[in-house]
């Protein structure tokens, strides 16, 4: 998994499956490479924002994201601001 891959899918949407049966739609915002560099034979981290029109505040977890015609991804949500256009998430990839 590289920033590389993420890019492109900038702007795209991701649906999480709630446990209660509910679903939540977040739009990826933002792919990022750390400005660290890796060492060598290692990936250069890179970060993801994602942004959710609900209102509804998801806890810092992993979350089972899903896109049609990709991998499932499992990743660690964190939220990291709530404004008037609504929660925003960042995940860090080592």
């Amino acid at each position: 998994m590289t920033v590389d891959e993420f890019v492109p899918q900038v702007d795209s949407e991701f649906r999480i499956d709630l446990s209660d049966g509910a679903a939540m739609t977040l739009t990826l915002i933002a792919a990022d490479p750390d400005k660290r560099s890796a060492p060598e034979g290692f990936r250069t981290p890179f970060s993801l924002r994602f942004k959710s029109d609900s209102r509804i505040v998801l806890s810092q977890d992993i979350y089972t994201l899903r896109r049609p015609g990709s991998d499932d991804l499992a990743l660690f949500l964190v939220p990291y601001k709530q404004t008037e256009e609504g929660v925003f998430y960042a995940v860090s990839i080592n």
